[in-house]
C-alpha cells in the first residue's frame, strides 16, 4: 500500500527536512535523466516482505541503500526468461556477475555526480538487512526506470532520507525546496470585494459624493479576492470565508498615460463600461497561502467584518476613485458614496 504522506523523520534537520518535503514533491514525475529518452519515475512505498531479496548498493561516501527488484528486461536484453527472484539461486559467481551488471546499468543512468557512483556492496533479505542499526531509517520508493532497454527496469529502493538529501541536495530538488521556504516569506497584496458592478462610462463620470449604489443581495454571504489578475471567489459559512472558485479577471489596464484619468480618457461610446469594485480593505498574505487556498479551503484575513457603518474603498478599473460607508436602504446594502475623484 503506497503511503500517502511521511512527515519529516525526528533528528532530521530543518533544512534536511525541507529538502526531503521538495524530493517528495517530485513523486509520479518522470525525472529525465542523462542517456536519450531514459527517465526515472518514484512514488512512496512500503517496505517490501521480509523474505524478499535484497542488494546493499553502496555510494561514493560509503553511505548505503538497498534495492530489491522487481522487474529487469532480462528476455529483451539476454533472450533469458530468468525473473528477478530466481537471481539468488544461482551460482556465486554468476549470481554477483549478473548483479553488479545490473547495479551498473542502474548507476550509470544517473548523473555521476549525484547516485552514479554506486556499486555492489553485498546481498541479503529484506528483513535482515532493513534490521541492521544502519538501516533503521530507511524509506522505500517504488522506482521505474524507462529508456534504457524495451521494458522498464522496476525496483524497490530503500534509503535514509538524510542519504538521499545529500546525494540530492542541489540542482532542482534543492531549488524546489528554497523556493517552498521563500513563499512563506514573500508577500502579495490582496483586497476584498464586497460587490462590483459595471457602469455605462457616462453613468460612472456621474457620480457624485452623496450618492448611493445598490450592491447585490448576496452582499455579507459572498466576496471576491484580488490579488492581481487572480480572483477567489469566497462565500460565508459559519462566520468564516470559504473558497469557491479561483479563476483569472483581468478588470483594468496595465497602464494608462501619467496623469490621465481611469475614465475620461475613454470614450463616450454607448456600449463601453468601467468596473466599479468596492472593497472592505486590503492586506498583504504570504504567497505560500494565496497558492493554498483553493476550493473548499478557509480564508482568514486581517479584515474587518462587513458590517453598516464600515467604509468601502472604490475603485474603478482597479484604481483607487474615493471612499464610501456601508448602509442599509430597507432591505438592500448600498454603499453611500463620501469622496471621489474621478479626475485620477
Amino acid at each position: 500500500m503506497t503511503q500517502a504522506f511521511l512527515p519529516p523523520e525526528l533528528g532530521m534537520k530543518l533544512d534536511e527536512a525541507k529538502l526531503w518535503t521538495a524530493i517528495l514533491s517530485y513523486a509520479g514525475e518522470p525525472i529525465r535523466l542523462g542517456p536519450a529518452n531514459a527517465s526515472l519515475t518514484f512514488e512512496l512505498a512500503e517496505r517490501p516482505a521480509p523474505a524478499g531479496a535484497a542488494l546493499i548498493v553502496e555510494g561514493a561516501d560509503s553511505a548505503k541503500a538497498l534495492i530489491s527488484l522487481t522487474s529487469f528486461p532480462f528476455k529483451a536484453l539476454f533472450n533469458s526468461d530468468l525473473q528477478p527472484a530466481e537471481l539468488f539461486d544461482l551460482p556465486d559467481g554468476l549470481r554477483g556477475a549478473i548483479l553488479e551488471g545490473i547495479v551498473a546499468m542502474i548507476a550509470g543512468a544517473l548523473p555521476a555526480h549525484r547516485a552514479g557512483a554506486l556499486r555492489l556492496a553485498g546481498t541479503g533479505s529484506v528483513g535482515g538487512l532493513s534490521d541492521r542499526p544502519e538501516m533503521k531509517r530507511l524509506r522505500w520508493f517504488a522506482v521505474s526506470l524507462r529508456g534504457l532497454a524495451p521494458e522498464p527496469i522496476t525496483f524497490d529502493f530503500g534509503v535514509d532520507p538524510v542519504v538521499l538529501g545529500r546525494a540530492l541536495g542541489s540542482g532542482s530538488f534543492a531549488a524546489r525546496a528554497a523556493w517552498s521556504d521563500l513563499k512563506t516569506r514573500l508577500t502579495a497584496e490582496v483586497s476584498l470585494a464586497l460587490g462590483a458592478i459595471d457602469l455605462p462610462v457616462v453613468e460612472a463620470r456621474a457620480l457624485r459624493p452623496g450618492d448611493f449604489v445598490v450592491l447585490a443581495e448576496t452582499v455579507g454571504r459572498t466576496a471576491v479576492l484580488h490579488a492581481g489578475d487572480l480572483a477567489i471567489d469566497l462565500k460565508a459559512e459559519n462566520g468564516r470565508w470559504t473558497v469557491v472558485a479561483r479563476r483569472t479577471e483581468r478588470r483594468w489596464r496595465a497602464e494608462t498615460r501619467s496623469g490621465a484619468s481611469r475614465m475620461s480618457d475613454q470614450p463616450t461610446a454607448g456600449g463601453l463600461t468601467v468596473a466599479l469594485d468596492f472593497d472592505l480593505g486590503r492586506t498583504t498574505v504570504p504567497i505560500a497561502d494565496l497558492e493554498s487556498w483553493q476550493p473548499g479551503a478557509i480564508v482568514a484575513l486581517d479584515l474587518p467584518a462587513p458590517k453598516e457603518g464600515i467604509e468601502i474603498t472604490v475603485r474603478a478599473n482597479g484604481e483607487v476613485i474615493g471612499t464610501g460607508d456601508l448602509v442599509r436602504l430597507d432591505d438592500r446594502v448600498a454603499v453611500r458614496l463620501t469622496r471621489l475623484n474621478l479626475s485620477r
